[in-house]
């Protein structure tokens, strides 16, 4: 088997393989896409020994945030193997190669978004993002006021000022895209009287932007729904401006659908917690790609002090063993040492939560019941803190 980038005489192959592993009805392809002469790029496949394209999948490279740093990371997508060359190792070889890649192009993280958990936790993917999912009735959102003021914003029109407020709405959460043109124009672009998706901009008195939605209309068997696509503000009391044009928008919606960030309570917003329906739900994995950059660039705490923690990394060999950290003045140095003594063991599944903060270390041993108690716990509990973690962007 041969694991290697695909040539550009071999991306329609690719579309073919994808097309076929998931009986899709083929569609016309977008023809920017036809004109790229790179689409071929972040495409790795697996060959048999007689040439044939057994499967895929696309290493997408990403910025993302990190504990006040902006990293790399490897989004993995389209992955796809031909009914008849499954269950023979095809996408585990292609993962074995592609990590490695990842490592040496200096990404920190990988993310997906996964048709089976089970599945790829066996390349070391875990559980790190979580979203609320609210469904609430339009009438209760009659009580909302705003002092600011909003309007729709049109594609064409300037987009700096949501960009500015998505910047400070991402500065401080962990794997959040840190979008460039590409991606803007992904969000952006839709004709909103074609998708019956409306983007609206809320400005503070002195005329600075404060948060912006984007918001998609659908129906849903005999009921009208809104549902919030996408979401930022600059302080979070950018809600109320949300929640007041909702109750200017309820004569035409009967529900709000909002796949919300994690942190964000809506228990306390309106007078009876029972009139939502709240559901907490996976939205996608991740993997630490580089366990010595990911403990560097971890914020640490200013007094001094160190710690020792063996992680267990079955793919990549760089990560596997036991890593020094010592910190103080806000900079912590990361060395893997020959030791087998550590404070705490961790597979890399457990500490990929642990170092994007997704857990601490007192709701990581609930999550994970054979880690036990760590050694060192008052160091390690000063380190490793819950932080906010989300990732809104499909790839």
């Amino acid at each position: 088997m041969l694991i290697r980038p695909i040539v550009p005489e071999e991306l329609q192959r690719t579309r073919d393989i994808f097309d076929i592993a998931f009986a899709f009805e083929r569609k016309p392809r977008d023809p920017n896409e036809e004109n790229d002469p790179d689409a071929h790029a972040n495409i790795r496949a697996a060959f048999a020994d007689d040439g044939t394209m057994m499967g895929m999948f696309h290493i997408v490279p990403y910025t993302v945030r990190y504990d006040g740093h902006e990293v790399d990371m490897g989004g993995i997508g389209g992955v796809a193997t031909l009914p008849e060359y499954r269950r023979h190792g095809c996408i585990r070889a292609i993962f074995d190669h592609s990590l490695l890649e990842m490592y040496e192009r200096g990404m920190v993280h990988s993310a997906l978004y996964p048709f089976s958990y089970t599945y790829y936790r066996k390349f070391g993917y875990e559980s790190a993002f979580l979203r609320r999912r609210l469904k609430i009735e339009m009438r209760h959102f009659a009580k909302f006021k705003s002092g600011e003021s909003v309007a729709q914003w049109f594609p064409g029109q300037d987009d700096a000022p949501l960009r500015a407020v998505y910047r400070r709405f991402a500065h401080d959460v962990n794997m959040a895209v840190c979008r460039g043109d590409d991606q803007w124009e992904d969000f952006l672009k839709a004709d909103p009287f074609a998708k019956r998706r409306y983007t609206y901009l809320w400005r503070d008195a002195n005329g600075e932007p404060t948060a912006y939605a984007m918001l998609r209309a659908e129906n849903v068997e005999d009921e009208r729904h809104l549902h919030v696509a996408d979401f930022a503000c600059t302080h979070p009391g950018g809600t109320r401006g949300l929640f007041a044009l909702l109750n200017n928008m309820s004569a035409g919606f009967e529900y709000l659908v909002w796949e919300m960030p994690p942190w964000i309570d809506p228990n306390t917003l309106f007078p009876e917690p029972y009139d939502a329906e709240q559901k907490i739900e996976p939205r996608g994995m991740a993997r630490v790609v580089n366990v010595g950059e990911a403990l560097r660039l971890l914020r640490h705490p200013e007094q001094e002090g160190s710690y020792a923690l063996s992680v267990r990394d079955a793919q990549l060999p760089q990560n596997d063993g036991v890593w020094r950290v010592e910190f103080g003045g806000g900079e912590a140095r990361a060395k893997k040492v020959q030791s087998t003594e550590a404070d705490w063991t961790l597979d890399i599944r457990a500490f990929t939560q642990l170092a994007l903060g997704h857990h601490d270390v007192n709701t990581l041993m609930w999550a994970w019941p054979d880690a036990g108690e760590p050694g060192n716990g008052d160091t390690l509990r000063r380190v490793f803190k819950r932080r906010k973690v989300y990732l809104a962007d499909y790839f």
